[in-house]
């Protein structure tokens, strides 16, 4: 009989899927491209989505309307 075990990737107190590589380049996909995906799959409302991309732009300095 053959089993297996998986590990959750990052984790708390790690800096999870965003700690920095090499660079400063956080890890994985770009936060906001991850909100998205959270938003249009329906796992967060609109509300939850404005809230967090409030902080994403005031973090990154993305102005609203900027492509």
């Amino acid at each position: 009989m053959v089993g297996a075990v998986t590990l959750p990737h990052g984790g708390a107190g790690r800096g999870g899927p965003w700690r920095a590589l090499d660079g400063g380049r956080p890890a994985g996909d770009p936060p906001l491209a991850v909100l998205g995906r959270r938003f249009a799959s329906g796992e967060i409302d609109e509300d939850e989505y404005g809230r967090r991309l409030s902080v994403l732009e005031e973090q990154f300095g993305r102005k609203a309307g900027a492509a």
